[in-house]
């Protein structure tokens, strides 16, 4: 049914209007078609994709910034590892849209059947995380029970950076 809105134009209504299904409304479709959407960015790993690529692109920027200056790099290199990672995000997602990564090597996704791909263990990424949490927790042990001594002798509190003082009351330089 066309509707008159009173611009010169018209518009569909939702009640069985050419292109529209009994029951549905044209929000529904729109709905409908973004959680496809949606479905298809999980389906091509596009997630995954963006996850890594934000994990990665944060580790570089912090190694530029803490290496860079130590060899003098001017602040211009850090400033354009930056803009790469940043210009280069939407490029990964798309290529992630566009190619799967198979047993076989890089392939379109339009040419891969997904139900033919044997899926490894799907609980893998579990032992993932407790070799990391054990692997973490290892070295804060390691840190904690092999840390440096303060060097002061017994029965001395500091002062400041570099006095303390001990039980007769003078304060001592290190």
């Amino acid at each position: 049914m066309k509707i008159d809105n009173g611009t010169g134009g018209s518009r569909e209504t939702s009640t069985g209007g050419p292109g529209s299904r009994r029951g549905r409304s044209v929000v529904d479709e729109r709905g409908r078609e973004s959680i496809n959407f949606f479905a298809e960015l999980k389906r091509r790993n596009v997630y995954k994709v963006a996850v890594a690529y934000a994990v990665v692109g944060w580790l570089l920027i912090q190694v530029a910034t803490q290496v860079f200056p130590f060899f003098e790099i001017p602040n211009w290199a850090v400033r354009l590892v930056v803009l790469a990672i940043v210009i280069g995000f939407p490029i990964a997602l798309v290529i992630a849209w566009a190619f799967e990564l198979t047993p076989e090597g890089l392939k379109r996704t339009a040419d891969v059947d997904f139900a033919v791909q044997a899926r490894g263990k799907p609980y893998a990424w579990i032992y993932i995380v407790v070799i990391d949490a054990a692997f973490s927790i290892g070295l804060l042990l390691i840190g904690r029970y092999t840390g440096r001594s303060t060097g002061w002798p017994a029965g001395c509190r500091a002062l400041g950076e570099t006095d303390f003082e001990c039980g007769s009351g003078a304060a001592t330089g290190k």
